[in-house]
């Protein structure tokens, strides 16, 4: 698998922001940056384009995909964080990191559709196949490129999310052959998680 120029300046641009959002707890940098690499990517490749064309069958697979992490995740974190008190510690710091104090949430909650659309488009547009032999290992490698790339931040529990999470994504980008379910997902399960109810 052979993974486009414009994937590793995703992981250069999405690493080196969340190093600027541990040490100064601004969103802007990502906010800015993730978008205009997005829309390069967009505009000089068709089928990129053609990734983001909508229907209601794949706007419905991606509320159901929702659906299901959203409710996955809050009954997951109950359960490990039973299992290993520490989980509680982690999170909390996590959460300190990414609420980003120089931001309300209602900025945040504009934000996120915004970071979670761009980072589909850059990390799972193109830089995925459109199904076929390998595809399962393609969404790992993409996964566990993306997690290494949110380790900048300092905070192996984010990286360890973003592989996970990644990986779900992925598979719903190969599966689908769009970028629609995976962005309505991304969006809803960012606003749920961080905005609407968060775990802590």
């Amino acid at each position: 698998m052979r993974l486009p120029q414009s994937f590793f300046a995703a992981l250069a641009v999405w690493g080196g922001c969340f190093v600027l959002i541990s040490r100064t707890g601004s969103w802007a940098p990502l906010a800015v940056l993730g978008p205009l690499l997005a829309a390069a990517v967009l505009f000089g490749d068709p089928h990129a384009r053609a990734l983001l064309r909508p229907s209601l069958r794949l706007l419905a697979f991606g509320l159901a995909g929702a659906a299901v992490m959203i409710a996955g995740t809050y009954a997951l974190f109950g359960v490990f964080a039973r299992l290993a008190p520490d989980l509680r510690l982690l999170t909390i710091g996590l959460y300190n990191e990414l609420r980003a104090p120089s931001f309300t949430a209602a900025e945040r909650a504009a934000l996120i559709p915004l970071v979670a659309a761009a980072e589909e488009v850059v990390f799972r547009g193109i830089a995925l196949p459109d199904g076929g032999r390998g595809a399962v290992r393609a969404v790992a490698l993409n996964a566990l490129l993306v997690g290494v790339a949110h380790l900048s931040s300092g905070n192996w529990l984010l990286a360890l999310v973003a592989a996970l999470c990644g990986a779900a994504w992925g598979g719903m980008r190969v599966a689908t052959r769009s970028c629609v379910p995976s962005i309505v997902t991304h969006v809803l399960w960012d606003l749920a998680i961080l905005v609407v109810r968060p775990l802590i």
